[in-house]
């Protein structure tokens, strides 16, 4: 097979081209690479292309003569990348995956996937080039570094790839072909910030702190661009993309206060606003009118717990006290916040979360989430998990998309409580905006509103507000998180809906119980009929229930032959429906709860025959 013709694919993580979603900076990354190299490359941006994945794919592969098609991303997107990889092979292309899906656990993302050829484990970027001369050349792949594949009817891995020293070496993302203009006219809901012309960069690679719940994609080495390469980009970008906002999109932005005066200065003349990711340990009185008036108006915390001993088993290397004083700070500044209490670590007790959750509740000021951990493969808590056999099968936990897991020292039973007192304690967090205008906008799933701050007062206008991603918007003044209300007229409208899909498929399933939008289905009357049956995929959750209604496994589906599925979170609605094809194929409907406020929905969402 002779190789001439790359097809890098980025996996559809957004249904509608109007929603928001970050730019694919890794795959772009590596498509740069390979066209610097000089190779034919073509690019296929799933989130901006209608239709059917599987029929996409096939498309683009055969009218562009493609021989090889990489994709890639992260674990919990499994299903979308494999929506991708099984058309891909039928036409006889070879399959490459990247990202940290493949770094994490590579024997087992292979495994799981089935119908990829080749793994890149680590940072692409030289990778990618490297493999791509060996299969144009015929060479043999043991001499490239970074990858996965099967010889002799099992998986070897090659030497692995050495991390990349010199960032400012990479050339930068490939914006234009995976269309940069798409995402930045959309808008962006990026941790809060709703703000149009905005865009994603990196000045840095890795961490340089090793949590138990983290792992590091690009590597365990932390290294920094030069400022003059990363403003080079950022000048190109304003000029050509009129930005407005930048998110530095690092794991990490600064630990040298030098060096963030540094950055301060610099882009203080652009005018723009920035947000970033710091640490509670390093924020000073000097450094936070320096970040206000060069533009940052949201600083992103690793918080995690408000209990020592908790903190010093997430090996986070802070106190809750370090917390205490640098949230103030930064809260009487009048700069955004974003983080959160995350619970289920594995010294996690009810009464450690309990202290966690009363401190929470007694600087409700901060608006932090409340959330679970994750035990993300390539963890030290997913090692762990594995170890005491709470995760017993790697591949069908990876193919399962990552469902939550009680690692802590909780039973079964009191986790579930816990997670039941973490919904209805965020459902009280703050006062809701008080608003005069609420009204559906022309793309489906959002609205418009108009209200005032209960806090500051003060007039907002929110446009293009996608609903059930979060009920959450910031004041434009004084830039606190105020909870969203739902108008009466569009909880009925919602209510209808429903009715109208138990008319139509007798039972419906509801998917996915995100604090957010359990907010809003408490407020249905419809909740009660005993057809309307409540899923989520994580065991813990399934011991909690919501207005006394049970939690099932979404195994019932099989069990009572539901033909409909609700995704109440809409940022996972792709994701949930790619596992609904592969899963349960006697669902004939599967509905984007955002979409239900439009009471012209049914009649516009296809029958799977």
């Amino acid at each position: 097979m002779q190789i001439k013709n790359f097809l890098l694919v980025a996996p559809r993580m957004i249904e509608d081209e109007h929603d928001t979603a970050l730019f694919p900076l890794g795959i772009a990354f590596v498509t740069s690479a390979l066209k610097k190299k000089g190779f034919s490359v073509h690019t296929l941006n799933l989130n901006f292309v209608k239709g059917e994945v599987g029929e996409i794919v096939l498309n683009h592969v055969r009218e562009n003569h493609i021989d090889v098609v990489m994709t890639g991303g992260l674990s919990v997107q499994y299903r979308l990348i494999l929506d991708i990889l099984i058309p891909a092979k039928q036409t006889g292309a070879l399959t490459v995956v990247g990202g940290g899906i493949i770094s994490a656990e590579p024997a087992v993302a292979m495994e799981a996937l089935q119908h990829a050829d080749i793994g890149i484990i680590g940072e692409g970027d030289i990778t990618s080039y490297e493999l791509a001369d060996a299969l144009q050349n015929g060479s043999d792949l043991h001499g490239v570094d970074g990858l996965i594949f099967k010889h002799d009817d099992r998986y070897v891995m090659t030497n692995p790839r050495k991390e990349i020293d010199n960032l400012d070496d990479l050339p930068w993302p490939d914006y234009e072909g995976f269309e940069i203009q798409k995402y930045i006219a959309s808008g962006s809901s990026i941790n809060g910030m709703h703000h149009k012309h905005t865009v994603s960069m990196i000045s840095s690679r890795s961490c340089p702190y090793s949590c138990t719940f983290c792992f590091h994609t690009t590597g365990t080495w932390y290294r920094k661009r030069s400022f003059n390469s990363f403003f080079e980009e950022l000048d190109y970008l304003v000029a050509k993309y009129s930005v407005e906002c930048l998110f530095l999109f690092d794991e990490l932005f600064s630990k040298n206060f030098e060096r963030l005066k540094e950055f301060c200065t610099r882009i203080k003349p652009y005018n723009l606003k920035w947000s970033a990711a710091f640490r509670v340990d390093d924020i000073t009185p000097q450094m936070l009118p320096m970040l206000k008036e060069s533009g940052c108006i949201q600083m992103g915390f690793g918080i995690e717990s408000a209990d020592n001993s908790v903190l010093k088993s997430m090996r986070k290397r802070i106190t809750i006290e370090q917390t205490e004083r640098a949230l103030k700070m930064v809260y009487d500044f009048g700069l955004i916040m974003q983080g959160n209490l995350i619970f289920g670590d594995i010294e996690e007790t009810m009464e450690t979360a309990t202290n966690s959750l009363k401190w929470w509740q007694a600087h409700r000021e901060y608006s932090l989430k409340l959330a679970t951990i994750v035990a993300y493969p390539g963890t030290f808590i997913y090692n762990e998990a594995c170890t005491r056999g709470i995760i017993k099968d790697k591949v069908k936990f990876l193919q399962d998309g990552c469902p939550q897991v009680n690692a802590s020292k909780m039973t079964d039973q009191e986790f579930g409580n816990l997670l039941q007192e973490i919904h209805d304690a965020q459902l009280d967090e703050l006062e809701p905006l008080n608003y005069h205008i609420y009204h559906l906008h022309p793309t489906a799933g959002r609205v418009d509103m108009t209200g005032e701050c209960v806090l500051c007062g003060v007039k907002n206008d929110w446009q293009n507000v996608k609903l059930f991603t979060t009920n959450r918007v910031n004041c434009k003044k004084c830039h606190q998180r105020l909870r969203i209300p739902f108008d009466s007229n569009i909880l009925q409208i919602i209510e209808m809906n429903v009715v109208t899909i138990l008319a139509l498929y007798s039972k419906v399933a509801l998917w996915g119980m995100a604090a957010y939008a359990v907010d809003v289905i408490k407020k249905l009357d419809i909740l009660a009929n005993e057809n309307v049956y409540l899923i989520d995929i994580s065991e813990s959750t399934q011991h909690a229930t919501i207005m006394g209604k049970e939690i099932f496994a979404p195994s019932v589906i099989n069990a009572h032959d539901i033909k409909a599925v609700v995704v109440l979170p809409s940022d996972f609605y792709t994701n949930i429906k790619a596992t609904v094809a592969v899963e349960y194929p006697c669902i004939k409907r599967v509905f984007n709860m955002a979409n239900l406020i439009d009471n012209m929905v049914l009649l516009d969402v296809p029958t799977k025959s």
